[in-house]
């Protein structure tokens, strides 16, 4: 019997490792090149960045947050070997210590792009780096409408403070002063 199980396991393990290597479990492999051209793309559109504009910032905006990368890489491996009987305190002022640094260097860096471009559009870069994010977190999680109105998928206006409930038109909705629906008018 343990003879069957075994070559079972291994036949189900071969099936699974003779996928074509980026196509496992329905998904595309990684590919950070891609994820790039995407977000640079984003940022260009939601900046409103001519492309002399996007040449001069994004790769200063790149090499800010791979500097930031590293430091959280940094403070991953530092609670990842801080083990029992360590000492704490220590650990947790180098955590501190690292992000103080990742906040200096964010301060540094919007200096250096406020240079190259307004520093309307520095910000404009900002805010749709979180909105790429939470669109792109909402697609890995296989959301449906995933980060609606956010992200590179999703180049709508937004919600309306009324969206945030599916069932607004159904019951008394309690963002109605910030709200244009008709239906919540009624209420």
């Amino acid at each position: 019997m343990k003879n069957i199980v075994l070559a079972f396991a291994f036949l189900l393990s071969t099936v699974a490792f003779a996928q074509p290597q980026g196509q496992r479990q329905g998904r595309e492999r990684f590919n950070p090149e891609e994820l790039r051209a995407r977000m640079d793309a984003y940022f260009t559109k939601k900046a409103n960045l001519t492309a002399e504009e996007a040449k001069a910032v994004l790769p200063i905006f790149k090499e800010l947050k791979d500097k930031q990368r590293e430091l959280h890489m940094q403070m991953r491996k530092i609670r990842r070997e801080t083990k029992e009987g360590s000492d704490y305190e220590k650990a947790l002022l180098r955590i501190a210590e690292l992000n103080k640094q990742a906040v200096s260097l964010e301060s540094e860096y919007y200096k250096r792009m406020c240079k190259a471009v307004p520093a309307e559009k520095v910000f404009r870069i900002v805010k749709a780096e979180n909105n790429f994010h939470r669109g792109m977190l909402g697609e890995f999680n296989g959301k449906k409408n995933a980060g609606k109105g956010h992200g590179p998928a999703h180049q709508g206006k937004g919600r309306k403070n009324c969206d945030k409930k599916p069932d607004c038109d159904k019951k008394p909705c309690e963002y109605k002063k910030d709200c244009d629906k008709k239906s919540c008018d009624k209420k």
